[in-house]
C-alpha cells in the first residue's frame, strides 16, 4: 500500500497517510477542518507524528462548528474514499472505473430528471464526444450551445439551478470560442490557474464549470471540480468553489495518475486494466467509490473479496511453480 507525505497546515506531518496539501486554499472555515481531520484520525488510529508525540496538533479552543452527530456521519461517509485515494491501487482504481456506468445509473435515479435528455445521454456525449469534437477544430473551442449543453450535463450531476444555463445560453458564440480556445490552449501548456481564468469570464461559468470544459478537452491535465471527489479530500473538506481549491483538486488529481501508470507498469498489466491513468480518469473513479460507498457498498465489498480471491490463488500458484 502507498501512502503519500503531505502536511499538516503547522507544517508537521498529520500522520494520516495522505491528502494534506501544502498547496491548500485559505480556510475561513478553520475549526471545522481542524475538526474534520481531528475526527478522521481518530477513526483511522493515526500515529502520532515523529516529534509530535500527542499526535495531530488540533487547537484547544476549536469546538465542532456542527453538532458531533452529523460530523462523524460525514467523517464516516468520506473516510472510505479518502483512504481509496490515499492507497493509490492500480486494481482498485481500474476495477472501479468499470463501475462508473453503475454509479451514474444511481445517481440519474436520485435526480429523477423531467425535461430534456437523461444524465446517461448527456454522459455519454460528454465523456466520449465533446472533447473530441473540440479538438478537430483548429485551433480547438467548443461553441455556445456545447457550453449549454455541457451546464445540463453538470447540473444533471449535482444541484440544479437553472438559471446557470440561461447565463451559459446569454453569451455570444464567439465568445464562447474565444474564451475556451485560450482555456484549452493554456491547459495543454500545464497553466491551469491562467486556463480557469480564461474561461469564468463567460457569464454562469464559474471554477467547477470551467473545468468541466477542460477535463473534457484537456484530460491528460485537468480533472472535474466534482463535489464528491474534492470533499474527499481533507484540505478541502469546507468547499467555496475557487480556482485555488480546484487546482489544489486537480494536483491531487495528477500526481495519482501519474503514481497510478507507474505502479501499474511494475505490476500485471491485465490485473490494472491496461489503463492509462489521466486526471480526468482518476477523477471519474474516486467518485465512482464515492457514490457507491453512499449507496450501495456492497459490490465495494464484492471488489474486495475478488481481490482477496486472487490473492490467495496467485500465492497457490507461486507455491505449485515452486515444487516444481
Amino acid at each position: 500500500m502507498y501512502c503519500p507525505s503531505f502536511y499538516s497546515p503547522t507544517g508537521h506531518n498529520d500522520g494520516l497517510g495522505g491528502l494534506w496539501s501544502h498547496k491548500r486554499p485559505a480556510c475561513s472555515s478553520t475549526s471545522k477542518m481542524f475538526h474534520f481531520i481531528y475526527l478522521l484520525s481518530q477513526k483511522t488510529g493515526a500515529a502520532s507524528a515523529p516529534g509530535n508525540p500527542a499526535g495531530p496538533i488540533i487547537p484547544s479552543h476549536i469546538t465542532p462548528p456542527i453538532s458531533p452527530d452529523e460530523e462523524e456521519k460525514l467523517v464516516l461517509r468520506m473516510q472510505a474514499t479518502t483512504q481509496f485515494i490515499a492507497d493509490r491501487n492500480p486494481e482498485k482504481f481500474a476495477s472501479l472505473l468499470k463501475l462508473y456506468p453503475e454509479a451514474l445509473k444511481i445517481k440519474e435515479s436520485q435526480k429523477k430528471k423531467k425535461k430534456g435528455e437523461s444524465l446517461q445521454e448527456l454522459d455519454k456525449w460528454y465523456q466520449e464526444e465533446l472533447g473530441q469534437v473540440a479538438n478537430s477544430r483548429k485551433p480547438p473551442n467548443i461553441t455556445r450551445d456545447e457550453l449549454v449543453r455541457l451546464m445540463d450535463w453538470k447540473l444533471s450531476r449535482g444541484k440544479f439551478r437553472p438559471r446557470l444555463i440561461e447565463l451559459a445560453g446569454s453569451n455570444s458564440n464567439e465568445s464562447v470560442q474565444n474564451a475556451s480556445m485560450q482555456g484549452i490552449e493554456l491547459a495543454k501548456k500545464s497553466k491551469i490557474g491562467d486556463a480557469v481564468k480564461a474561461l469564468v469570464i463567460l457569464k454562469g461559468v464559474g471554477p467547477a464549470t470551467a473545468s468541466g470544459i477542460l477535463a473534457a478537452c484537456v484530460p491528460e491535465k485537468c480533472c472535474f471540480f466534482a463535489d464528491e471527489v474534492a470533499k474527499a479530500i481533507p484540505s478541502l473538506s469546507s468547499l467555496k468553489y475557487t480556482s485555488v481549491e480546484y487546482e489544489v483538486l486537480n494536483s491531487e488529481m495528477a500526481d495519482c495518475a501519474q503514481l497510478l501508470n507507474s505502479l501499474a507498469k511494475q505490476g500485471d498489466e491485465k490485473e490494472n486494466g491496461n489503463e492509462t491513468w489521466t486526471p480526468h480518469k482518476v477523477e471519474l473513479a474516486v467518485w465512482t467509490h464515492s457514490i457507491l460507498h453512499q449507496n450501495k457498498p456492497e459490490l465495494l465489498s464484492n471488489l474486495n473479496e475478488k481481490r482477496s480471491c486472487t490473492e490467495e490463488e496467485e500465492q497457490v500458484s507461486k507455491a505449485k511453480k515452486q515444487k516444481k
